[in-house]
């Protein structure tokens, strides 16, 4: 299991230096139902989210710190967001651990799909390789708000359905998103793990084998999103919500 963890970690760390996501939307059904398929005891819903919920932590802070250098990094709107987020992903985290096991895979199915319809909206118009960056504060606010409960529930810090709230709704450009997507995540994963970690729900052996390989692949996806044109990246979001949220509503109604 300790290995299945840390090359999971690899795939999710990669993706979230990538595209700016916390990994959990990859995580999620990897460690669902990788496990049984190579003869490994399933992994408690619970303990999915506390390690999900750690991954982000762990690939946000290698991530941000390679989309700050390359200038991408709104910390204007990670201030506005990101403490909204943290305060509801803390709420939701604790509440989590008396909430059912479908009812949290129910809640992170149904922000996927919600990421999805998103993406399917016409594309944000303007040069999206512009360095200026303007949105509404209280609309960004109320957005982290919504975003941080349901994600502390289910363990996800919400990047997933953040990015494209800010791209299609904030009217954000797609490289700041991303880059402010993992400045936000830093407050959310924050908050959030210390919710699971208080009602334990953190296998911390797996979550170091997890954090392992996080880590290092953030930064080499960091690298390969700078020379990615930004229509590519919101296809390829597009393209890894859409999938997990299929296979979750599929693992949900089956």
């Amino acid at each position: 299991m300790v290995l299945l963890t840390l090359v999971s970690g690899l795939l999710a760390g990669f993706l979230s230096g990538l595209l700016g996501l916390g990994g959990g939307i990859l995580l999620t059904p990897i460690l669902l139902y990788a496990p049984q398929a190579v003869g490994l005891d399933a992994l408690p819903v619970k303990e999915i989210t506390g390690l999900t919920m750690t991954q982000g932590l762990a690939g946000a802070v290698s991530g941000v710190v390679r989309h700050h250098a390359s200038g991408y990094v709104s910390w204007r709107l990670v201030g506005y967001m990101g403490a909204s987020v943290a305060i509801f992903a803390l709420v939701g985290a604790v509440v989590s651990s008396n909430v059912p096991d479908g009812a949290l895979l129910a809640v992170f199915a149904g922000m996927a799909l919600i990421a999805s319809g998103l993406f399917l909206t016409p594309g944000p118009s303007g040069d999206e390789e512009t360095d200026i960056v303007t949105f509404s504060a209280p609309l960004a606010v109320f957005l982290g708000a919504a975003v941080g409960f349901t994600g502390g529930l289910v363990g996800q810090a919400g990047s997933f359905i953040l990015i494209p709230l800010m791209v299609y709704v904030l009217r954000v450009p797609t490289r700041f998103a991303i880059g402010s997507n993992l400045g936000i995540i830093l407050f959310a994963a924050l908050a959030g793990l210390s919710g699971k970690l208080g009602t334990a729900q953190v296998p911390l052996v797996l979550a170091v084998a997890l954090v392992s390989g996080a880590v290092p692949a953030a930064q080499a996806g960091a690298m390969v999103s700078r020379r990615t044109k930004p229509r590519l990246l919101r296809y390829i979001l597009a393209g890894v919500v859409t999938s997990a949220a299929i296979a979750i509503w599929v693992d949900i109604v089956v």
